[in-house]
């Protein structure tokens, strides 16, 4: 199965396509001053400037977003949910944006291909490959059925994208389990229909209604 996406990956550019509609994300300026509090993943998913990210990675009021072109651009926060940790961000870009198309998370199978993408330690969008090894993990948190991936998932990779091989997210990369917290092999994604669940009830229940959708495959 892993050979097939890495033969998926090089022949249809998986891998630099869909880092496009993954974006790194700091707060208080960490993309600057290259402190890692605050660093992570987000992933694009209206074309004008919507993203979905972990609420964990949002350390401060001044909040950055990186695009794959280099260009950084201020962010607002639009709707927080702390119980499954997931933050709904707005850009202004000048242009419009490449958005993820969403996958069906309750078709997923052990064993499943993945692809991870984020942005481990602040070094850059990265792409790694694994399955997925088990579905329903809470992981200590009552809210959340976690999928669990042996994808490499690194600090930073926080509010990155879990893609199928067709390119579908379907899920939103979220913690480790590690004892030297570094990757183990062991780490754990928001599915994807929780991840369009509460990201729309955030759109549609902050102060001012959003027009934002959210691609479904």
């Amino acid at each position: 199965a892993e050979d097939g996406i890495r033969d998926r990956v090089a022949s249809r550019g998986l891998g630099d396509v869909y880092k496009r509609q993954v974006v790194s994300i700091s707060s208080n300026n960490s993309l600057v001053s290259k402190n890692r509090n605050g660093l992570g993943s987000g992933v694009i998913f209206s074309k004008d400037g919507y993203i979905v990210t972990n609420l964990h990675i949002i350390s401060g009021e001044k909040i950055s977003v990186k695009l794959h072109n280099g260009k950084i651009f201020p962010a607002k926060i639009i709707g927080l949910d702390k119980n499954t940790d997931i933050a709904v961000l707005k850009i202004s870009p000048e242009e419009d944006l490449k958005p993820i198309v969403f996958g069906d998370s309750e078709v997923l199978k052990v064993g499943d291909s993945v692809l991870a993408i984020g942005n481990p330690y602040g070094i850059g969008l990265s792409v790694s490959n694994g399955i997925i090894s088990a579905t329903g993990r809470d992981y200590g948190n009552p809210y959340l059925q976690l999928i669990q991936t042996d994808a490499a998932i690194n600090p930073g990779n926080s509010g990155g994208a879990l893609i199928n091989e067709n390119g579908n997210l379907i899920g939103i990369n979220s913690k480790i389990f590690s004892r030297t917290g570094a990757y183990q092999g062991i780490g754990f994604a928001i599915p994807s229909n929780l991840v369009v669940q509460i990201s729309t009830c955030l759109l549609y229940t902050s102060p001012s209604p959003r027009d934002a959708t959210l691609s479904r495959m």
